[in-house]
């Protein structure tokens, strides 16, 4: 998913959020926003935008692998879990 952003997105994200060259730990906004010619409010906005499109995107794949189960089961082609005991064994 991160592959799809936007370099600057991708790059403002790794460089906050995980370990940078440079550095044994994330960076702050303002280091980022120093390195990158920004304004740490520049910076704030972009890792939130970024952030919530991230979010929204999880939600849709969750949304439609949920709907596609969904489907399976009631056209009977996948049957839904049934209770198991310590064994495995049907109850």
């Amino acid at each position: 998913m991160l592959r799809a952003l936007p370099e600057r997105e991708r790059q403002i994200l790794c460089i906050r959020f995980f370990c940078h060259q440079r550095f044994c730990c994330a960076m702050t906004q303002n280091r980022i926003g120093l390195q990158l010619g920004l304004s740490q409010m520049q910076v704030s906005r972009l890792i939130i935008r970024t952030c919530v499109r991230l979010r929204d995107r999880v939600w849709r794949r969750l949304a439609v692998r949920l709907q596609g189960r969904a489907g399976a089961i009631a056209r009977g082609r996948r049957s839904p879990r049934e209770p198991r005991d310590a064994r495995g064994a049907p109850r």
